[in-house]
């Protein structure tokens, strides 16, 4: 795995309030480099595209699944093109398996992912391996 700082949030409210949050984070933090998103299914994208502060993630859903938002670029990731090189990019993570999060944490240049999770299960060995906190919870010593 990449050395990374890892971040995770449980979304278990009903509402998109979680995914703003990650959105947010993305948004304020993916400058210079740019940011990656990924996602386990593309209708997720149009779900909560139709949000508010959530229309990056429409913008995504359109072809070439690439978009700019305040002069930072950012693309989409799919478990069907999952990039080798992240170039220094951040990553936000909506709801990834363990299968397809184990995927994405091999991408090379990965320099900070969040990680926002239904299901405890699919990303406790994910947070111990990559000493991943909870987002806005005191930091770990690694």
């Amino acid at each position: 795995m990449n050395r990374m700082t890892c971040h995770y949030l449980y979304d278990n409210k009903s509402g998109t309030e979680t995914v703003r949050r990650g959105v947010k984070w993305i948004l304020e933090t993916a400058k210079p480099r740019g940011g990656l998103i990924a996602v386990q299914e593309r209708g997720n994208l149009q779900d909560y595209g139709r949000e508010e502060g959530l229309s990056l993630l429409s913008l995504l859903d359109k072809a070439p699944h690439r978009a700019t938002v305040g002069g930072i670029h950012f693309e989409l990731v799919l478990p069907s093109q999952i990039p080798f090189q992240a170039n220094g990019k951040r990553m936000l993570a909506l709801h990834p398996q363990k299968e397809y999060l184990d995927k994405l944490c091999k991408i090379k240049g990965i320099t900070e992912m969040f990680v926002i999770s239904f299901l405890k299960e699919d990303i406790k060995s994910w947070i111990a391996s990559s000493y991943a906190v909870e987002f806005g919870g005191p930091l770990k010593n690694s």
